[in-house]
């Protein structure tokens, strides 16, 4: 993948769907940690004051 050198040797966290499949490894070979989702992230707005205070 294309410039994720850039995240070498960092920890990076996100709410992408599908992120960690690929970018997750190729983070992981570049010496970084990389947190993401493998499946699809979805959530409701039932909940969304507890969603927003989880995800930011």
């Amino acid at each position: 993948l294309k410039n994720c050198d850039r995240l070498a040797g960092r920890e990076v966290f996100t709410l992408a769907c599908l992120s960690a499949k690929d970018l997750g490894p190729a983070v992981w070979r570049q010496g970084g940690t990389y947190w993401g989702y493998g499946d699809v992230f979805s959530f409701t707005t039932d909940g969304l004051a507890e969603f927003q205070s989880a995800a930011n």
